[in-house]
């Protein structure tokens, strides 16, 4: 009894407390189009009450009866009540206040909190408690770029590498049903226009392959526009009401997603979540998921410069006017190629324009090349405590990798290439689209992003009017419903280019489905490597000498004859021996290392590191020794000298050291080199490149029916292997460059070349263009033959896709595979018809679920085959003539194949149909190839066809 007694008072002493401390806020905007929001909202959802008086005809929106009365009684039962608490969310709820009590009563918590002094807060926590406005435009109802500081925004749930976090809320994602985003609102709601157009929201089975139709690019609605605005906020309103249901307020909303989704963020505790996953308007709930990220000789390798660039006008006019988002760590804009000189103001539709200001990024940083720069910190600061350490609150990139990404994919062309102000010249770099426009929002913070900031970027880009959005990011998708978002960006005519994932697959490991970005409405971007390498010459102190990859290279005057350290036997007395081999900071003794070059291990340290480590200990150079084949090389950023050698050279001057271990031994670094290794081949896939299925071939797909093998990812591969890009240096006057690898490098040459084709055809669907580089590939090296894996082995198309990105055909395709969202919809459908009613409200009533296969993409992948199947595919002649096709069929093992007709006679702008049976006739261990390729004599349009039999028909 005693103890019940001290609980029941700890428990009134808090609710005393919370009612004296707590202010309910005013909820804003209950108007009478509000609640006919609310209702047109709820009556996809509720259930009627037998014991409610009201006609259902006075419940539903536009009814003659229905007055401001009835709409404000229906808001009050449905937003401002919480929903009743069962006994567990009671328990979580006691929980929470107990903790809340030892905090107040000044026990272990969280200090300050939001507004508190010393936090300067971002996305809307500012130091004075207050949500600031800014880059939030209509989508977003907390500025991403209020802060000009790195403090904490004072919430906390999980640990990461950069912050410490408590484990009292979590960032989430609330969907909310009933009422589609700006992008897909064609109607319905009285007070209300419609933002899209009809055509765009439909999902007429249909509508995007009718004979004789061509597909024209979707309007996107003007963010700016009275009637677009009004719904927007009613729609950001409707999300402060439903929070106001489990006492939160509108400040504790970091993201009010209503242009390409209707939902918002927020940090949840437990008994929280549990409470708003039972509100009558919430459809689903989802955590915000942590992601990662993931060229001098590229555009001729490409055939950019001497074939498409010149059809365009040439290099100057190359790109011009296409605009180009980049989703990633920001933008150094003192480099070079994001240089505005020579260009002209962007092209009217251009929505954006807004360039965030702070003490670290100044007025004047963008300009008519960089024509935007916004960051989005709200929810990673919500978990974390502070920026990670050398990061900026602003858009300025604190890790370079979207510098790097931003220059491969449009930066400016002929861009010198010196590693030092007064270096030797390595060469000039060129983005593939050198005067496409750029647009910079910064959702990675360190190298970590919450993907609630990357929804944020990825709508406010859209709202903006960016043509092409390279993501080059990504965690493993498992679910094709969490990037809806994605496809409203494709249902508002962008096109999104991602990165397939670095997860790749290492020696002697059987397949691992390590595949990013699955969804099938995105380009999926694999990596391969090209004919060339930068160089510097190694001779030992015995005469043998060997290469290594290197944009520093030596100067024979200061590193011939070098003393030849092993890192292992340099190591400070208490440092750790694996540390030391991997030239961790502060782990080399000084005194043995001082002139000489250090041979340091591949392993955890950054290149970065291990040369700092060796400079600062005094050190002339660093030699990196690979150690095994799946670490691959890329060069040191930085003016020291680092050279990286393969595993066999490697070895070879490890037995070199310790063989001259009576003797002085010695190395010397020559300048660097450009060469092209004998016998190369080109490409070849890079072993980090993720690859597919991604699910266990053997799996049933009814364990998994939200992510599917009927899709055939990645879709196609580009160079991503040893380029060279700009980079971050820490000084404007002194340029960055830097050798990088993976996939996000593959995807940003992918976005460039989109760039150039959507630059020749700006009527293009995303999905014309998606097809036209996905059916012009080449699935042949530079000699003639297949494509191989790093391991020399011939890859897949699970590995490579379609094949390697050939832009000089892709801008002249000749049939195209269109599909647009309505078709997408409705192969959502065919998964989950509930989640994608929820997620599509207004097309609900038009819904005509298909089978994965039937989606009108150009590959055909048939997992678990035991019947018969048979699939049909639409093509347009997007070619300025008439022409026939003839069919030149590749058939994979273990099934027949027939495809009617055989022969296609296709007018300018018609869609026609063909029919493809699959027949299996021998069972399969697992997928095999073959092609469906039409040629007319001029154009060779491609398709992948990936089968499993599993059973004999």
């Amino acid at each position: 009894m005693v103890a019940m007694d001290r609980t029941a008072r700890l428990r009134l002493s808090l609710v005393a407390l919370l009612v004296v401390a707590t202010h309910v806020p005013r909820v804003h905007g209950s108007s009478e189009p509000f609640d006919q929001l609310w209702l047109h909202h709820a009556r996809f959802h509720q259930q009627p009450d037998p014991s409610d008086a009201t006609s259902a005809a006075d419940r539903l929106p536009g009814s003659s009866s229905a007055t401001s009365a009835s709409y404000s009684s229906h808001l009050a039962t449905a937003a401002s009540v919480a929903p009743e608490e069962d006994s567990y969310g009671a328990a979580l709820r006691l929980k929470e206040q107990q903790e809340q009590l030892k905090i107040m009563m000044g026990g272990s918590g969280r200090s300050g909190g939001r507004g508190s002094s010393g936090s300067s807060g971002s996305s809307g926590d500012s130091g004075s408690g207050g949500r600031s406005g800014g880059d939030s435009g209509i989508s977003t109802t907390s500025s991403s770029d209020s802060s000009s500081g790195g403090g904490s925004s004072g919430g906390g749930s999980r640990t990461s590498k950069y912050g410490r976090r408590s484990h009292s809320t979590q960032v989430y994602t609330v969907y909310m049903r009933g009422l589609p985003p700006v992008v897909g609102y064609t109607g319905g709601v009285p007070g209300f226009e419609a933002t899209a157009t009809a055509a765009a929201a439909s999902t007429d089975a249909n509508a995007d392959v009718a004979v004789g139709i061509t597909t024209t690019k979707p309007i996107r609605p003007d963010p700016h526009a009275s009637h677009v605005y009004a719904y927007a906020q009613q729609l950001a309103s409707l999300h402060s009401h439903t929070i106001a249901s489990i006492g939160l307020s509108p400040s504790d909303i970091l993201y009010s997603y209503t242009y390409l989704s209707n939902a918002l963020s927020v940090a949840l505790t437990p008994s929280q979540l549990h409470r708003l996953k039972r509100h009558p308007a919430v459809d689903r709930i989802e955590p915000s998921r942590s992601l990662a990220p993931l060229t001098t000789i590229t555009p001729a390798f490409l055939n950019l410069s001497s074939v498409v660039w010149k059809g365009l006008g040439g290099v100057s006019k190359a790109g011009e006017n296409v605009i180009i988002g980049v989703v990633d760590s920001g933008i150094w804009p003192e480099h070079p190629a994001f240089s505005g000189r020579g260009y002209t103001r962007p092209r009217r539709t251009w929505r954006g324009g807004r360039c965030t200001v702070t003490k670290d990024f100044r007025a004047g940083s963008c300009n008519n090349k960089l024509i935007g720069a916004r960051f989005f910190s709200a929810a990673y600061l919500k978990e974390n405590k502070g920026y990670p350490k050398g990061e900026y609150a602003s858009p300025r990139d604190g890790t370079g990798h979207g510098t790097w990404c931003a220059g491969a994919a449009a930066g400016n062309s002929n861009v010198p290439v010196r590693m030092t102000p007064r270096g030797p010249l390595i060469g000039r770099i060129s983005g593939m689209a050198p005067r496409a426009r750029l647009a910079v929002y910064k959702a990675v913070w360190g190298g970590e992003s919450s993907a609630a900031d990357v929804m944020a970027a990825v709508e406010q880009a859209v709202q903006d009017g960016v043509d092409v959005l390279l993501l080059p990011i990504g965690g493993t998708d498992d679910d094709y419903f969490n990037s809806i978002f994605l496809l409203r960006a494709v249902q508002a005519g962008v096109l999104v280019v991602a990165a397939a994932g670095n997860g790749g697959i290492p020696p002697g490991a059987e397949q691992q489905r390590t595949l990013a970005n699955v969804s099938p409405y995105i380009l999926t971007v694999a990596a391969s490597g090209l004919p060339r390498e930068w160089q510097a010459k190694l001779t030992l102190g015995n005469g043998n000498w060997y290469t290594g990859i290197t944009l520093q290279g030596g100067d024979p005057r200061t590193t011939t004859n070098l003393p030849l350290v092993d890192a292992k036997k340099a190591k400070t007395e208490k440092a750790d021996a694996q540390e030391a081999e991997q030239c961790k900071m502060g782990s080399l003794d000084p005194a043995k290392i001082v002139g000489a070059a250090v041979l340091c291990y591949h392993g955890s340290i950054s290149l970065e590191e291990k040369a700092l480590t060796v400079q600062t200990a005094g050190g002339k150079a660093v030699i990196l020794a690979v150690q095994s084949p799946r670490q691959y090389v890329r060069s040191v950023t930085g003016t020291f000298i680092g050279v990286t050698v393969g595993m066999l050279i490697s070895e070879d001057i490890k037995a070199y050291l310790k063989n001259a271990s009576t003797t002085k031994p010695t190395i010397s670094i020559s300048p660097v080199l450009y060469s092209l290794p004998k016998g190369t081949l080109a490409p070849v896939m890079a072993y980090f490149s993720s690859s597919g299925p991604p699910l266990d071939p053997w799996i049933s797909t009814a364990k998994h029916p939200t992510v599917t093998n009927d899709i055939l990812k990645p879709d196609i591969t580009a160079p991503g292997l040893g380029l060279i890009s700009s980079t971050n240096s820490g000084n404007a006057r002194s340029p960055g460059f830097k050798m990088e690898s993976g996939t996000s490098a593959a995807a940003s040459v992918a976005a460039g070349v989109a760039a150039l084709i959507i630059q020749k055809y700006p009527q293009w669907t995303p999905g014309m263009v998606k097809s036209a580089m996905m059916t012009t590939t080449s699935i042949k090296d530079m000699w003639g033959k297949g494509i191989r894996s790093w391991d020399w082995a011939y890859a897949s198309p699970w590995q490579f896709g379609s094949g390697h990105i050939t832009p000089s055909r892709s801008v002249n395709p000749g049939l195209v595979y269109d599909v647009g969202a309505p078709n997408y919809i409705n192969f959502l459908a065919g998964l989950d018809e509930a989640k994608t009613k929820a997620a599509f409200p207004a097309a609900a009533a038009t819904l005509s679920p298909i089978e994965p296969h039937e989606l009108n993409q150009p590959n055909i992948a048939l997992p678990r085959i035991k019947k018969v199947i048979n699939v049909t595919r639409w093509v347009t002649n997007v070619a300025w003539k008439a022409s026939t096709y003839q069919l030149f069929l590749v058939k994979p093992d273990g099934v027949s194949v027939s495809v009617s007709p055989s022969k296609l006679t296709v007018k300018s702008g018609q869609r026609v149909a063909y029919n493809v049976t699959v027949t299996p006739k021998a069972q399969q261990t697992n997928f095999t190839f073959g092609s469906i390729t039409w040629k007319d004599g001029v154009h060779e349009v491609r398709s992948v066809l990936a089968v499993q039999p599993i059973e004999k028909k």
